[in-house]
């Protein structure tokens, strides 16, 4: 026999906020990852999911980030680092995957 909770079937499925912070640069990947995990973890809040450097193109993927990041920069975020050698660095907006 099984049984369900009745919970189980009316609790909806939590949407989780996504940003994906961009750079450019070659050669800078592993500063560029250093600073986004930082970036991620404590200015957005959210947890680190992947990072990528594909031709130069730096990105990371931050989870978990909370509404209230998200209701501040609806289109996202612009970023003024010194002393890094990737440029142009930016998180999106955010995006929801169930």
């Amino acid at each position: 026999m099984v049984k369900l909770s009745l919970l189980a079937l009316i609790t909806p499925v939590m949407a989780v906020n996504w940003v994906t912070i961009s750079a450019k640069g070659d050669g800078s990947f592993d500063q560029f990852n250093a600073w986004a995990k930082r970036t991620c973890q404590n200015d957005q809040k959210g947890q680190v999911y992947s990072s990528s450097d594909i031709y130069g193109d730096l990105s990371l993927n931050c989870y978990n980030v909370p509404q209230s990041w998200c209701d501040s920069y609806k289109g996202g975020k612009n970023y003024h680092p010194s002393g890094v050698s990737f440029t142009s660095p930016k998180a999106g907006a955010c995006y929801q995957q169930s």
